[in-house]
């Protein structure tokens, strides 16, 4: 794997990381040290144009930094882009303009008054218990026991998969456990005339919804599957139907992103959407693994492709 694939994956665990449950601190703070090591970060795919700009991404204000930490960061951001203030870097962090002018001065916090710290002592002061403090050695237990159980719930999900793997493997007459489908969706226009220039129906057969929703897809389905089906967004009611219509339950979806202006009558298109179904139980993606819901993706080289990243994301 090359250093931009591997980049990418680290921001792709960083960013995840911050919004899952159990995800450590100091494990976010490593991928990102990864990234700012040796300007790895300007290796993602988003193609930031500056540091600031890629921390402020990663929106770190949703966390409370450790004092350590965050003065770690507050000076690789310094090396890194001199002219950054300190009050954006305050910003990326979450915390006030003036706990970074102490970080960068070398000096320690001072409280402030009137600060949600003072409020929350005078709080405690008037009688409502302060939380119980815990050990270095206790926090270290919470930390293992988190982390545990989200590779437990990953070593789970990768079992069923193995286990409904050997079984759809072992079904006669070809039954599958993923299917995706892009169906030629037919599209109606305003003018026979006028409005056929850019027709699908002009680079292959479209079909009408009724003879979409007749196909024996559930014939080839497992009993536990997952369907991934490309919809229009003036289809996206019908797509539904025809999901309903093979027999599967609507789940989610994906939006896939496109870097240039489409045609559209309501609105000038920018994106498609990728339906999920569900039959059965199948499992979904193990916490902490999830793709995003958007992803943003060039078009393919022939009219309605759809990109080889969405394939990688299915398998």
């Amino acid at each position: 794997m090359d250093d931009t694939a591997q980049a990418n994956q680290a921001f792709g665990r960083l960013t995840t990381g911050i919004h899952v449950a159990g995800y450590t601190l100091e494990r976010a703070f490593q991928e990102l040290e990864s990234l700012l090591e040796a300007d790895r970060w300007k290796l993602i795919g988003d193609g930031f144009d500056n540091v600031s700009k890629f921390i402020a991404s990663i929106k770190l204000d949703t966390l409370t930094a450790a004092a350590a930490e965050r003065k770690k960061m507050v000076a690789k951001i310094k090396a890194l882009q001199p002219d950054t203030s300190n009050r954006s870097i305050a910003k990326m962090l979450g915390v006030n303009p003036s706990t970074i002018d102490e970080d960068v001065a070398g000096k320690p916090a001072v409280a402030k008054k009137n600060s949600k710290e003072t409020k929350a002592s005078e709080k405690i002061a008037a009688g409502n218990p302060a939380p119980p403090e815990i050990s270095g050695a206790q926090a270290a237990k919470i930390v293992d026991r988190r982390t545990t159980d989200i590779a437990t719930t990953q070593a789970r999900r990768a079992d069923k998969e193995q286990r409904l793997g050997a079984k759809i493997a072992a079904l006669p007459d070809a039954k599958f456990g993923v299917i995706l489908a892009d169906p030629e969706w037919h599209d109606e226009v305003y003018s026979e005339q006028t409005g056929m220039n850019r027709h699908a129906s002009r680079v292959y057969t479209t079909s009408d919804i009724e003879n979409i929703k007749q196909r024996p897809v559930g014939d080839i389905a497992a009993d536990d599957c997952v369907l991934f089906l490309w919809s229009t967004n003036q289809h996206l009611d019908v797509a539904i139907e025809v999901l309903r219509a093979w027999g599967f339950e609507y789940a989610s979806h994906y939006i896939w992103r496109k870097p240039t202006l489409g045609l559209g009558y309501w609105n000038r298109s920018v994106h498609e959407v990728l339906l999920i179904g569900t039959k059965g139980s199948p499992p979904c993606p193990a916490l902490g693994t999830q793709w995003d819901s958007v992803i943003d993706a060039p078009r393919g080289g022939e009219h309605s492709a759809k990109p080889e990243i969405f394939l990688e994301m299915i398998e």
